[in-house]
């Protein structure tokens, strides 16, 4: 078995489980989801699964799957424990991730689809971002540490260090790392505050 492979099983593995803390935290009711962003990673999700796919990633994939159904199971719990799609703010990052898509059939190219796909996301991971900073108590450290972790791993398991392959992993370890690195920010600055 190649390294490269290993390294993508393990990667693959550590996101899924990074999901689990989220879920028992949400049904705790100590974690409130966005919907928007949750929404929106699983229906970007499985666009970005495809288009990664056929742009020849292989080792790598397996996160981009965990990263269809994990967020189908948060949006899921989102319905009945989350917040967002109050007022017509919270549509605008659901609007920009369907423009993305309708982009991406128009120039039916997977590398454009992904980058439109990829840029969606980002702008759908704002509310979380946004939420990491200003009520940190509202996210699961541990699930945002893990996930950063698999991000992590996952970039040993990149078979062609092509921009088409690096971009996937490169960016969700940069999304995911940020909000991890806002939660612990956070968290240190509550604990030195508290001595």
């Amino acid at each position: 078995m190649e390294n490269y492979i290993l390294y993508g099983q393990i990667a693959t593995f550590v996101t899924i489980i990074a999901y689990l803390p989220y879920i028992f935290s949400i049904l705790k009711h100590r974690t409130l989801p966005d919907r928007t962003t949750w929404s929106v990673l699983f229906s970007i999700g499985i666009i970005t699964f495809l288009a990664y796919r056929s742009i020849g990633a292989d080792a790598t994939l397996g996160v981009a799957l965990a990263n269809v159904v994990g967020p189908f199971v948060i949006f899921l719990l989102s319905l009945k424990f989350g917040e967002g799609w109050k007022n017509i703010n919270d549509f605008k990052y659901l609007i920009f991730s369907v423009i993305a898509i309708i982009l991406w059939q128009v120039y039916d190219s997977p590398l454009i689809g992904l980058i439109f796909n990829l840029s969606a996301d980002l702008v759908a991971f704002i509310p979380t971002i946004k939420k990491s900073i200003f009520r940190p108590w509202t996210e699961d450290l541990l699930t945002w540490c893990l996930f950063t972790i698999g991000g992590i791993i996952n970039l040993f398991a990149i078979e062609q260090w092509r921009f088409d392959i690096v971009i996937y992993p490169a960016y969700i370890l940069i999304a995911e790392g940020s909000v991890a690195i806002i939660l612990l920010w956070s968290y240190f600055k509550k604990k030195k505050l508290s001595t």
